[in-house]
């Protein structure tokens, strides 16, 4: 028994020998090469796009948007845009907008499920947009909601006094129906949005303001038809994405995924750690964003 257990020994710390020289050897190997690998930046767009930290809901701020991107920035040949949102905020969206476009790396969107009003903002400014086949595109829309409370209250037997200061300083109440100059008044707002979204979506995409509000009007698209009207590139999943680029930089492509809260000290390490430990396991993490 003490013979096969002197054995056993032998025999792990042979195969921990083993593995240090493997693992020292693919460290060099991917110290060496790296240059020979493009290194893309996966930043997220999920959920509501929004100016402030959503409580129940998964939001993106400017702000998050912002960390993340400019982390992807520094470590990365090209960034891809990874989408999946109904919009939201259009100023919170034309800032995450305008991060992207004032980037001198090359942008790739892929949506994978949707990118609607806000979010296809976002998507319109990248470089290049690619879509799932089952992706839905569009609804380049303004809209403005005022809940009307008046009548609910009134069978409720709630009677509520306003005292304001400023003749439109109730408008947003809800408490009584809006009045014409009022609603003319928002509507304009609503259409000025909307013109500059349009004027937005068609600088980005090298199309006439003319021709994206003939198939805006709020309307979504499957990804063909998008294809068709110059909303996207082309349809292409996330690995016929690895193959264009592969084929356009003539390089084995890395997968890094840029999280919206920063990194600890302990995940710096295990991602220095994965890291260095060869090929196999560097290419796995990247391609399973285990390290986020």
């Amino acid at each position: 028994m003490r013979k096969l257990i002197i054995l056993l020994g032998i025999f792990l710390v042979s195969i921990s020998i083993l593995l240090t020289i493997y693992l020292f050897k693919n460290f060099l190997d991917i110290k060496i090469n790296l240059k020979n690998y493009l290194k893309v930046g996966v930043v997220k767009v999920y959920g509501t796009i929004s100016s402030h930290e959503g409580i129940l809901e998964e939001t993106v701020t400017p702000e998050k948007f912002r960390d993340a991107f400019k982390e992807a920035e520094k470590d990365s040949d090209i960034i891809l845009i990874v989408i999946n949102s109904p919009g939201g905020s259009y100023y919170a969206s034309l800032e995450i907008a305008d991060i992207i476009k004032s980037s001198k790396k090359t942008t790739i969107c892929y949506i994978t499920e949707m990118a609607t009003s806000g979010a296809y903002l976002v998507a319109s400014s990248c470089d290049k947009i690619f879509s799932s086949k089952a992706a839905i595109i569009g609804s380049i829309g303004v809209i403005m909601f005022i809940p009307q409370y008046k009548k609910l209250l009134e069978k409720l037997g709630v009677n509520i006094t306003i005292i304001k200061g400023g003749k439109y300083k109730d408008m947003f109440s809800g408490l009584r129906n809006l009045s014409e100059e009022e609603y003319t008044m928002l509507k304009n707002i609503v259409d000025y949005v909307y013109d500059e979204f349009v004027k937005e979506v068609a600088m980005n995409r090298n199309l006439s303001p003319s021709y994206v509000k003939e198939i805006a009007e709020g309307k979504i698209y499957i990804a063909e038809e998008a294809k068709k009207l110059g909303l996207i590139d082309d349809i292409c999943n996330f690995n016929c994405i690895k193959k264009y680029l592969e084929k356009t930089y003539g390089k084995k492509v890395l997968f890094k995924s840029y999280n919206y809260k920063r990194e600890s000290l302990l995940e710096k390490l295990f991602f220095k750690l994965g890291y260095g430990i060869g090929k196999a396991f560097v290419e796995y993490f990247y391609k399973e964003g285990v390290l986020r």
